[in-house]
């Protein structure tokens, strides 16, 4: 695999093509530490910095195969032709050289963590291929394994810090994971030029928005119905003894479930949902409150004053 002559620039073309800003999602490595309030021990945050790394190079491989896949769909989209795949501006073979790299680096580093921690970076890897050359055109199929990938990353940090996952949190995060997935494709046909029914590689039609918008409010709805069981559960109680102070958390949460969906629907949503929390500035200010709210409770469930 032989560089052009201007190295800098390949290289600049190589890191667009492995999308870092995606890398976000791979925060959710870190989540059972966070909701767990361990954080007297660094040991299991390093050993979480590890496994985020591991799954960025990973997922970065993951998007370099699927943009080699997409090749001819991506060139026909209104901006996925600007993929440095679709482009041009990076060959098929380079991509999947760089890719085979980027996969063996991710195992690479997830063996350091053990043979549970690589078994979950293969497990990502293998679904995500599937998705790029199968499930992506399944009806709802696509969505549900979006939904698995994004909950993979979540029992990956619990495998990897030790820490045993909520049943609540494995039946809230799906039900987010995929209300999120669904807008993702509603904001595809929302984008849709006019006399165009589908988009490129895509199992919906254009018609197939109401249904799928439908279907994913009631989802992110349903993740917000668990998140209130979850203030009366024994788990919430242990963590928060004064579990009234959520409550301002789950408005905020569901303020931003129903402000996603608005965005969505109005044509809005340009970007990856996910990516476009972190970028939104209303969806920024939500997440802000909501980590007051949290972090005050949890505050005061240490407090000796609120335990006495």
């Amino acid at each position: 695999m032989r560089v052009p002559g201007n190295a800098i620039a390949y290289m600049g073309t190589i890191v667009r093509a492995c999308r870092p800003h995606h890398w976000v999602k791979n925060l959710l490595l870190f989540l059972p530490l966070v909701l767990a309030h361990s954080f007297q021990q660094l040991g299991p945050w390093f050993a979480a910095a590890i496994g985020f790394v591991a799954f960025s190079l990973a997922a970065s491989a993951t998007y370099l195969v699927n943009d080699v896949v997409d090749r001819l769909n991506d060139q026909a989209h209104a901006t996925k032709r600007r993929r440095p795949v679709a482009a041009g501006h990076l060959s098929s073979r380079h991509a999947l050289g760089w890719a085979a790299l980027l996969v063996l680096a991710g195992l690479g580093l997830s063996a350091l963590l053990g043979l549970s921690a690589t078994g979950t970076v293969a497990t990502y890897l293998i679904l995500s291929y599937t998705y790029s050359r199968f499930l992506k055109r399944l009806v709802l199929v696509d969505a549900l394994t979006l939904s698995l990938l994004h909950l993979l990353r979540i029992v990956a940090g619990s495998v990897i810090t030790g820490i045993p996952l909520s049943s609540w949190l494995v039946a809230f995060a799906p039900l987010l994971f995929f209300s999120l997935a669904l807008g993702k494709r509603v904001a595809e046909l929302k984008a849709l030029p006019f006399g165009k029914d589908r988009s490129e590689g895509r199992p919906y039609p254009r018609g197939a928005s109401s249904f799928l918008i439908v279907l994913g409010v009631t989802s992110g709805l349903a993740s917000s119905v668990v998140f209130a069981l979850y203030l009366e559960s024994q788990g919430a109680t242990s963590l928060y003894p004064n579990t009234a102070l959520l409550i301002p958390a789950l408005l905020t949460f569901t303020l931003w479930i129903v402000m996603f969906w608005r965005a969505t629907t109005r044509g809005e949503m340009n970007e990856d949902p996910v990516v476009w929390s972190f970028q939104n500035p209303t969806s920024i200010l939500l997440a802000g409150a909501f980590v007051v709210f949290v972090v005050a409770a949890s505050v005061m469930a240490l407090s000796p004053a609120t335990m006495g």
